[in-house]
C-alpha cells in the first residue's frame, strides 16, 4: 500500500487538570474539554487539597472525569500526579480557570500530524474575563501578543 494511503490514527489523549479552591471556575473548565471534537480520551483532575468542593463538582461530571485527590502540594506536585495518572499517548494541560475555545485538541492535533518530528504543540492564549452582569466571558485585549 502507497504511503500516503495508509490509514492514520489518531492518538489517544487525556486533558490533565490541576484544581485547588477552584470551585468558582471548574465547571466552565470542563464543559470546554467535553465540548472538544475529536473528544480527549479521558479527563483527570488532580483535587490538591481543595476545600471548597472543587472536588465534587469534578465527580459530578460522571465517569469521563477521573477526580484523584492529594494533600496539598502545589501546581507543580498536582501536575506531576496528574502526568503519572494519565493512561493515553498524549497530554493537554489546562488550569481549572481556563477554557479551551472550540477546535482547540482539533487544531493541536493537527499541528502535530503536520509536524511529525515536532514533540510538543502549544495553542496561542486569550485573556478573558467574566461580565458579572451577563455571566459571559468577554475577550479583555489581545494587544499583548
Amino acid at each position: 500500500m502507497p504511503a500516503d494511503a495508509r490509514p492514520t490514527m489518531q492518538p489517544t489523549v487525556t486533558a490533565l487538570i490541576p484544581v485547588w479552591n477552584g470551585a468558582a471556575f471548574l465547571a466552565e473548565a470542563l464543559a470546554s474539554v467535553l465540548s472538544q471534537e475529536p473528544a480527549v480520551d479521558e479527563i483527570v483532575v488532580i483535587d490538591d487539597g481543595s476545600t471548597d468542593g472543587s472536588g465534587d463538582i469534578a465527580r459530578g461530571f460522571g465517569p469521563r472525569v477521573r477526580c484523584v485527590r492529594q494533600e496539598n502540594g502545589g501546581l507543580a506536585a498536582a501536575r506531576n500526579a496528574a502526568v503519572r495518572e494519565a493512561r493515553s499517548d498524549l497530554i493537554a494541560f489546562l488550569d481549572s480557570d481556563d477554557l479551551w475555545p472550540p477546535g482547540r485538541l482539533a487544531g493541536l492535533l493537527r499541528a502535530l500530524e503536520e509536524n511529525p518530528d515536532c514533540g510538543i504543540v502549544q495553542g496561542r492564549l486569550r485573556r478573558l474575563v467574566r461580565n458579572e452582569q451577563t455571566k459571559h466571558w468577554e475577550l479583555v485585549n489581545e494587544s499583548w501578543r
